[in-house]
Parts: C-alpha cells; structure tokens; sequence
C-alpha cells in the first residue's frame, strides 16, 4: 500500500518538469528498493541525473535524500 510521500509524488508530477515527471514514475513503481540505493544509483536505475533527484527532494520539502528514503520504507 503506496505511503504518504508516494501520494505526494502522484499529486505534483504531472506539473513538474519532464526529467522529474520521469524520475517519479520510476519512484511510484520501485520505491521498495529505493530504500536502499544511493542518489547516483537511483539516477542512474531512472535514466536521469543527480541533480534531478535532488531538485525533486527539494521540491517535496524533504531536507536531504537520507529523509527523503526514510520516508520511503
């Protein structure tokens, strides 16, 4: 059953940039596993770059993608 963040990250991608349109499809499908990947293999696993999981922590409020995957599990 998907978590608050992934009902966050379903309600805001659709106006989001297409990199980080991206990077949340590939959230919503995997988010199990992100749990345990670091940001370069994230970026890497959705075809995008660090910075944009970054840009897209920012954009969820979240102060630093150690929180951000805390969310997550």
């Amino acid at each position: 059953m998907p978590n608050n963040i992934i009902d966050e990250i379903l309600q805001i991608k659709d106006v989001l940039p297409k990199k980080q349109q991206k990077l949340c499809n590939y959230l919503v499908m995997n988010y199990e596993q992100v749990g345990v990947m670091t940001v370069a293999e994230l970026a890497q696993a959705a075809d995008v770059g660090t910075t944009t999981v970054m840009r897209l922590i920012q954009t969820l409020g979240r102060p630093s993608y150690g929180a951000f995957k805390k969310e997550l599990l």
